[in-house]
C-alpha cells in the first residue's frame, strides 16, 4: 500500500453521517459537525390580534420539510428517533434527522455518496435495504437562518453502510485526506486489532486479522444509557423531584459542568460525587465484562472510542494502565464521539468500490 489512498469512485460529494441514540455526527471533505440527536418544533410567526406573537429567534436555524419546520440540537421538548429497537430506522424523525445531517455539508445539485454505519445488533440485512431503499434517490429540504432561505436538493447515488467500531479502524490508520499512518498500518498489519466501541444504547467489539474485519460482537448490560437512567434515578429520588427529567439533558449538562452539576427546573444540584461513583462502577463494569469476552494479550492494538469513552476516558484508564500508562497495546481515541464517522468518510472516499 502507498502512503495516500486513491479515490475509490468519483462522486460530487462523500458525506459521512450517523444518527445516533444520543448525538448526530457528519463528516465531508475535512470538515466534522456533532450536536445533541434531538428535533424541536421551530416557532411559527402566528398572525393574532394585529400582531406576531412568536418570532424565530434569528440565532437558530430552522430545517423545513414541506410545512414542518424543525431546531435541532436542543434537549429540551424534542422529538427523536433514539431507541435500541431496530424499528426506528423506519420512521419519519429517523430520516428527517439524517437529511439535516446530511444537508449540514450537502449543498444544492449534488450527487452523493453517502456513508453511515449500525451497531451490531442491527447489522442486519433487511436494516441496511431498508437504509437503500430510503435513502438512495433525491430529497429537498429548506434551510433558514435569520433572514436567509435556501432551498437545497440533491441526490443520493450511492449509500454505503458499516458497522459502527469499523470507522475508528479505518481512522486509525489513515487521515480524511487519506494519508496513511504508515506507523499504525504496519501495526494493524502485523497483528490482530480489537475495536472496543461504548456508545449510548450498545457497546461494540469488532476483531481484525490485518485489514479483515474477522468477528463483531455486543457487550451486553453496559452502555451509556444504563449510567444516565442510574444517575436520573438518584437525582429524583434524593431530592424528590416531580419534573420530568430527560435523559439526553442529564447527558448534555454533565459534559458541560464536567460532571458536577445538574440543573432541573431552575434548580441547580450538586451530583459531583455519586456521578463519580457511578462513573466509576460502571467502568469496572465494561473492563470487567470485555476481558470476560477476550484475552486482551492476544491483541497487538486495542482501540478504545466512542462518545462514551470519552466520558469515561479516566475511570477506565486505572484497569487497562500500569505505573499510569496505558499498556502498550491499548490506544485510547482522544476524539471518540467522532473519530468512527471520519472513519466512515475514509472507507466510504478510499475504500468503498
Amino acid at each position: 500500500m502507498t502512503d495516500k489512498l486513491e479515490v475509490a469512485n468519483e462522486y460530487n460529494k462523500v458525506i459521512a453521517w450517523e444518527s445516533a441514540n444520543s448525538f448526530v455526527k457528519v463528516c465531508s471533505e475535512g470538515k466534522t459537525k456533532t450536536y445533541a440527536n434531538t428535533m424541536t418544533k421551530a416557532p411559527v410567526k402566528k398572525f393574532t390580534g394585529g400582531m406576531f406573537e412568536v418570532e424565530t429567534k434569528d440565532t437558530d436555524v430552522v430545517y423545513e420539510f414541506g410545512i414542518d419546520r424543525f431546531n435541532v440540537g436542543k434537549t429540551n421538548g424534542y422529538d427523536s428517533s433514539t431507541s435500541s429497537n431496530e424499528q426506528r430506522y423506519k420512521t419519519m424523525q429517523f430520516y428527517r434527522e439524517s437529511i439535516i445531517a446530511i444537508s449540514q455539508f450537502a449543498k444544492n445539485g449534488d450527487t452523493i455518496h453517502a456513508v453511515t454505519a449500525l451497531p451490531s445488533i442491527h447489522n442486519k440485512e433487511d436494516i441496511i435495504n431498508e437504509l437503500s431503499n430510503r435513502f438512495v434517490g433525491e430529497h429537498a429540504i429548506t434551510i433558514k437562518k435569520g433572514k436567509k432561505t435556501e432551498k437545497r436538493k440533491f441526490r443520493i447515488s450511492k449509500l454505503t453502510v458499516i458497522l459502527q467500531p469499523e470507522g475508528t479502524f479505518y481512522f486509525f490508520i489513515a487521515d480524511e485526506n487519506g494519508n496513511v499512518r504508515e506507523q499504525f498500518l504496519n501495526r494493524v498489519q502485523t497483528s490482530k486489532t480489537l475495536v472496543f466501541d461504548i456508545g449510548w444504547g450498545t457497546s461494540d467489539t469488532a476483531e481484525f486479522e490485518g485489514l479483515d474485519m474477522m468477528d463483531y460482537d455486543e457487550i451486553k448490560g453496559v452502555s451509556m444509557k444504563h449510567i444516565f437512567e442510574e444517575i436520573k434515578k438518584y437525582i429524583i429520588n434524593e431530592y424528590e423531584l416531580t419534573a420530568n427529567v430527560d435523559l439526553l439533558d442529564i447527558e448534555s449538562q454533565l459534559r458541560e459542568t464536567g460532571g458536577k452539576s445538574v440543573s432541573i427546573a431552575n434548580v441547580t444540584y450538586d451530583v459531583k460525587d455519586v456521578v463519580d461513583g457511578i462513573y466509576k462502577k460502571y467502568a469496572e463494569k465494561f473492563v470487567t465484562n470485555l476481558t470476560a469476552m477476550y484475552d486482551l494479550n492476544e491483541y497487538g492494538t486495542i482501540l478504545l472510542t466512542g462518545g462514551g469513552f470519552q466520558l469515561l476516558d479516566k475511570y477506565i484508564k486505572p484497569h487497562l494502565s500500569k505505573n499510569g500508562d496505558w499498556f502498550e497495546n491499548v490506544y485510547p481515541l482522544t476524539n471518540g464521539q467522532v473519530s468512527n464517522v471520519k472513519g466512515y468518510y475514509i472507507y466510504g472516499k478510499y475504500i468503498a468500490g
